[in-house]
């Protein structure tokens, strides 16, 4: 906890000395607030960020986790309606989707993953996601078919490629775990 206190009281100074903070500066500050247990600083931290810079869901995230790790389940959803107000397609869309797979909803959450798709259906990131998701619920019949999609787009920009070689890489993966090599098509 010495160690804690220390950093917090570093990066105090670190912000003291400028003039003006950006909103990834009050980001990692809240961040840094909320690991070391200070989570009412944190959040009064985390809603400058959010003052600051509305449109990154990356400030949205880091609020509603802090208060959902400090077991401020109502103040965590408004912090999920708040963000849907606020940010733009597809974020607004991945957002809900990690909330709401955060607080267990997974129904709501698979649904929010596939507007974000249908969205943004060239994103590959915004594939990515919804594909990671039914992995990891176990739903590798669907998930096949979301990564099938991801190899199926030819790409060309570094975006693209990652995901594109992520879903080649995946959907081996499942095909080794099942023991069906032979459908992979990858």
């Amino acid at each position: 906890m010495l160690f804690r206190s220390a950093a917090v009281a570093m990066a105090e100074r670190s912000l003291a000395s400028k003039q003006n903070h950006s909103a990834s500066d009050l980001l990692w500050f809240g961040q840094l607030l909320a690991r070391a247990g200070k989570t009412d600083r944190a959040t009064q931290v985390l809603q400058e960020a959010l003052d600051a810079d509305p449109s990154q869901p990356a400030g949205w995230m880091a609020m509603f986790s802090t208060q959902l790790a400090a077991g401020q389940r109502r103040a965590a959803l408004k912090t999920l309606e708040q963000a849907a107000e606020k940010l733009s397609p597809p974020k607004r869309q991945l957002f809900v989707a990690q909330g709401q797979e955060m607080i267990g909803n997974l129904d709501d959450a698979e649904r929010s993953f596939r507007e974000a798709v249908a969205a943004a259906p060239d994103d590959p990131g915004v594939m990515r996601s919804l594909a990671a998701f039914l992995v990891r619920r176990g739903r590798l019949t669907a998930a096949r078919d979301e990564l099938q999609a991801i190899i199926s787009v030819p790409r060309d920009d570094p975006a693209g490629l990652r995901a594109h070689l992520w879903a080649r890489r995946t959907l081996a993966e499942i095909a080794a775990q099942s023991g069906q090599i032979g459908r992979a098509h990858v």
